[in-house]
This record gives C-alpha cells, structure tokens and sequence, in this order.
C-alpha cells in the first residue's frame, strides 16, 4: 500500500473491509467444586483463535462426560479469541475466553495530490 501511494499508482482499495472487533464479552468455563475444574476446553477449539462458532458448537467437555455447546448467549456467530490461555490453566474454576465480532466497516478513499504535504484521507 505504502509503495503504491508513495509511487502515486492507483490504488484500488475496497469500499468495505471485514475486521474483528474485541467487546470484552466473555465466555465463561463450568464451575467445578473447589479447585477442581468442572470442565475443560474441548479439543475442537484448542488453536482455533479467530475460528468461527456457532450455536451448537462444542465448548467445553465436562468432568460428568457432557459436552458443553454455544447457546448463542452473545450472538449467533462469535469468534473466540485467547482460547489456549484458558487451556494453559492448570484450573479453570470460572475462567473463561474472550470473544470478538466480526464486522463490516467502510475504507476510506485515499487520494494524494501533487505535493506530499497535500495527503487527504476521506472523501476527496
């Protein structure tokens, strides 16, 4: 980008972009009994940062056998960010992973005039 617009070529950027946005939402593992953890991160998440879930997805398997789904308690879809923090944990107790939303957001156009100190960024 930075060689295109400093070579004054033509910059074909798009008009929307997807991004992951963090909220600070959380979800959170099932409580076990004093310092044993009720369950465990299930292995299909282990490196799956920035992975899509969905409603139904396993989240976590418990010491019982039962496996723990989304619910969708945040959202139909959710990227879970920071999840083999968790899974280093040697007790869970009522940690959790945070979650982050993917969203649309629009890109400015960049246009660059004859001198360098005449750079607008917007609409031009």
């Amino acid at each position: 980008f930075l060689h295109a617009f400093n070579a004054h070529d033509k910059l074909d950027l798009p008009a929307t972009e997807l991004v992951y946005r963090r909220s600070g939402d959380k979800i959170l593992a099932p409580a076990g009994q004093g310092e044993v953890p009720g369950a465990i991160v299930h292995e299909r998440l282990h490196g799956a940062d920035f992975k899509r879930l969905s409603v139904g997805d396993p989240l976590f398997s418990c010491i019982d056998g039962e496996t723990k789904v989304y619910d969708g308690g945040l959202g139909p879809v959710v990227w879970p960010v920071f999840i083999d923090d968790v899974v280093d944990c040697a007790v869970l107790g009522r940690s959790g992973f945070d979650v982050a939303y993917l969203e649309e957001v629009s890109v400015p156009q960049v246009c660059r005039q004859q001198g360098p100190e005449d750079v607008v960024v917007g609409d031009a």
